[in-house]
């Protein structure tokens, strides 16, 4: 069976990269859901399908497209899916066993040095009476670890502003772990409206989370998804747009 016969089924605004190996490498937008937020269907998802969220998997005509992966709504970049549930549970016990290299583009604030590791303690703040809000932020010596590799690519003045280009490539998978350790070592991500610097955003009229999902490789497969064009607004010559 072939997932290409449920392009149909995808947000108009996501596209498919590659199938390889049982896989299907898509591109999400920034702004669409990697899955409903409740049991069901939505249109801004990436796919228009009803979500089992016990599956993790769209129910596609009787079959089930399992999600390895999700993204922030905010952030752009690859999703895999696949369709059956052993190869399904095999990718994802690769993710959680960090198994998987994963690598990000982001413009953050700032001058930053060509090489950091970032190992910080995660907790899980609630920020109202739903469970659906929630936040989190470093605390020393509590929580859950993240760890993060930074790279530095490029750095460009911008209306007076210092931006760099870096590369982000998490060994943990935290909820907002790339946002989170940004802010906190002081290099906000641009366009963050969670974690960042709010007056230099409005400044900036940054108008997305500049944080793109670039590169999965597992084993001997590798998935690359280049950046949309309105992520390279600032001349920036360290990172491809668009692979369409």
């Amino acid at each position: 069976m072939v997932l290409l016969n449920y392009s149909t089924f995808f947000h108009p605004n996501v596209s498919i990269i590659q199938q390889s190996d049982g896989l299907l490498a898509v591109y999400k937008p920034h702004g669409v859901l990697s899955h409903p937020n409740k049991d069901g269907v939505c249109n801004n998802s990436l796919m228009v399908a009803p979500y089992d969220f016990q599956a993790e998997a769209y129910r596609c005509n009787g079959n089930s497209i399992y999600l390895l992966n999700r993204l922030d709504s905010p952030t752009s970049g690859l999703v895999l899916l696949c369709l059956e549930l052993k190869l399904a549970q095999k990718i994802r016990t690769l993710f959680r066993d960090r198994k998987v290299y994963k690598a990000y583009y982001a413009l953050v604030k700032g001058s930053v040095p060509k090489q950091m590791w970032w190992e910080d303690q995660l907790v899980v703040v609630k920020t109202s009476k739903t469970q659906q809000h929630l936040r989190a932020r470093c605390v020393p010596h509590k929580g859950i670890t993240a760890k993060t590799q930074v790279t530095w690519l490029e750095t460009l003045r911008f209306e007076q502003e210092v931006i760099s280009l870096v590369r982000l490539r998490p060994v943990t998978g935290r909820t907002h772990q790339l946002r989170i350790q940004c802010a906190t070592h002081g290099f906000p991500i641009l366009g963050d409206k969670t974690y960042g610097q709010f007056n230099w955003n409005r400044r900036l009229q940054a108008q997305r989370l500049y944080l793109h999902a670039a590169e999965i490789k597992i084993d001997e497969l590798h998935f690359e998804a280049y950046c949309e064009p309105d992520f390279a607004p600032f001349q920036l010559s360290g990172f491809r747009c668009s692979h369409r």
